[in-house]
């Protein structure tokens, strides 16, 4: 079934397992799944197993889950609290394993290298293709946590402006989502590490990734002959048996599944709970409504025009400095419909776009204000740390953020919780 632009929306939410004292990658997402199937009766090592309205999924790794709503929603209202109370009702498999689930983009400390273990069951002839083809022993595979918004469109004129301003937009992403500051437990002075490494996992087939930033397309077999035939044929000599010839092959951060009628966006790191998640997801859609809004006439035909090696240069400004990126690209904010601002900082930018957003999820006012004040999460994370900071200092502080992902509680940079400041 396809649906209508902005009919609905799909969300996915990815979380690490790890150990419940020391907070060490543990690679059992099989065993987690198996526990949550286990009172229905479910399969042996399932990588799906639906509770209700929300779904728990395996991914490339064994020490990754991921949530989503089993079905596309009509809107984001609740899902905050959806998301919540799906993690509340996994404690007991949680602590039975005993496992813990950890928030943002890139676990601080994970040496990828030694550390990474690839899901063993269903599916498992892909994620090897993947490992033989990219070596997914590093952290652009392996420790690389996001949130995925699903937006569907229904023909090519919904899809070539929803595609345009989507396009248009991702380079911003980072100023509201920005949350993986620690690699290898090194604070990196980059905000969006994730970005990072996300931008360098497919160098070996570079018509994978592109750049980023996908190409302007207006239609479906405009998308098969200039994005997938050409990746398609890039690949085969690694893929003879034709394993990854499929629209998930592409690893750009939006991607069009027209298998599904919907656009894929991925450059979004994952947040300290649903809340944040949902708040940012919820200002993401309704600056694409202004945009889809304002091109709509034209189908994008101006917001294709600016090229796309622009758009990576702003998003990889982007990914160093987050909210404080200043945008000094007049003609571009104009096409963003931001035409009364001087060289802006990102954190303007949002505020802009969210002054006249209405929030659908009564938690998201409280969750863009937080950003607004504080910043990013990985700014947020950054403030509390020294420069330097020990393996004890970054695992408390991540200790901590597991505790706010149970409790569903925005975390604060300033010393108190950010459910108490709100």
């Amino acid at each position: 079934m396809t649906y209508a632009l902005f009919e609905c929306v799909g969300i996915e939410l990815e979380y690490m397992v790890v150990d419940p004292i020391h907070g060490g990658v543990l690679p059992m997402a099989d065993a987690l799944l198996q526990a949550l199937a286990l009172p229905d009766g479910g399969d042996t090592n399932p990588s799906d197993v639906t509770r209700g309205q929300v779904s728990w999924s395996n991914e490339l790794v064994n020490h990754v889950v991921e949530l989503k709503v089993t079905d596309p929603v009509p809107s984001l209202k609740g899902c905050g609290d959806l998301f919540h109370q799906a993690l509340r009702e996994c404690q007991p498999q949680l602590n039975s394993l005993p496992v813990k689930l950890m928030p943002t983009a890139m676990h601080p400390l994970m040496n990828p290298a030694v550390e990474t273990v690839l899901w063993p069951h269903e599916y498992r002839e892909i994620y090897q293709t993947y490992h033989r083809i990219y070596d997914c022993y590093r952290h652009g595979w392996a420790n690389v946590q996001s949130v995925h918004i699903n937006l569907p469109f229904r023909g090519d004129r919904e899809f070539a402006v929803l595609h345009a301003a989507i396009r248009a937009l991702l380079p911003l992403l980072p100023g509201l989502a920005a949350a993986s500051p620690i690699q290898e437990g090194r604070l990196t002075g980059i905000r969006d590490n994730r970005l990072i490494a996300y931008a360098g996992n497919s160098l070996r087939i570079p018509q994978a990734t592109g750049q980023v930033i996908p190409e302007p397309i207006t239609s479906e077999a405009e998308y098969d002959a200039i994005i997938m035939q050409p990746l398609y044929r890039a690949v085969l000599p690694h893929d003879p048996g034709k394993v990854l010839q499929h629209e998930f092959l592409n690893s750009r951060g939006a991607i069009a599944r027209f298998d599904r009628g919907a656009i894929e966006i991925r450059l979004l790191d994952v947040q300290e709970c649903p809340s944040m998640d949902i708040a940012i997801a919820e200002a993401v859609i309704h600056a694409l409504r202004q945009l889809v809004s304002l091109h709509w006439a034209s189908r994008g035909a101006a917001l294709n025009a600016i090229p796309t090696d622009l758009l990576r240069l702003h998003l990889d400004r982007a990914i160093i400095d987050a909210e404080e990126t200043r945008i000094d690209d007049a003609d571009y904010l104009r096409l963003l419909g931001l035409p009364g601002l001087h060289c802006p900082t990102l954190s303007d930018v949002w505020k802009c776009f969210t002054e006249k957003l209405s929030p659908e999820d009564r938690a998201t006012s409280a969750g863009l204000d937080l950003l607004s004040r504080e910043g990013t999460l990985a700014t947020r994370i950054a403030r509390t740390l020294p420069p330097c900071p020990d393996e004890d200092q970054i695992r408390t502080r991540y200790s901590g953020l597991c505790e706010h992902l149970m409790r569903n509680q925005p975390f604060s940079g300033l010393g108190t919780d950010a459910s108490e400041a709100m």
